[in-house]
């Protein structure tokens, strides 16, 4: 089964059972490769003591060849970017910031990230993102 396969048990994530540095310390996000779909991986790490997690990205609107999530997740995903957050999900143990959309974009990592910031209790200003422009 892979990350992307709706049979996947995603499991929502509270912000606040996740570890204290990334909500106190200045952070860096790094996609682990080109942009890809639907799961754009990438890690969390620590700029002051280099500790990391793994944090992907999810297009969680991705329906074909078949959908990426089953349907109580998408309509969180899509609550919580309403209310101005992003769903956080797990699956093992990825953390994964679930958003609605169907393809990757610059702007769209800018936004999730920095809405993750605020669902940990940082001000954006703490999170630097790394993107790759290609492989």
């Amino acid at each position: 089964m892979t990350p992307a396969d709706p049979l996947t048990s995603w499991e929502a994530v509270d912000p606040f059972d996740l570890p204290e540095w990334i909500g106190t310390d200045d952070i860096t996000w790094s996609a682990g490769c080109a942009f890809s779909e639907p799961l754009l991986t990438g890690v969390l790490r620590d700029d002051n003591d280099g500790t990391e997690i793994a944090c992907d990205l999810l297009a969680a609107d991705v329906a074909c060849p078949r959908p990426v999530v089953d349907e109580p997740t998408r309509y969180a995903t899509h609550l919580a970017w309403r209310l101005g957050q992003v769903h956080l999900v797990r699956d093992g143990d990825r953390l994964t910031l679930a958003i609605p959309t169907v393809r990757h974009s610059a702007d769209g990592v800018l936004e999730a990230i920095g809405r993750f910031a605020q669902a940990v209790g940082a001000p954006r200003e703490r999170f630097v993102i790394r993107l790759r422009a290609g492989h």
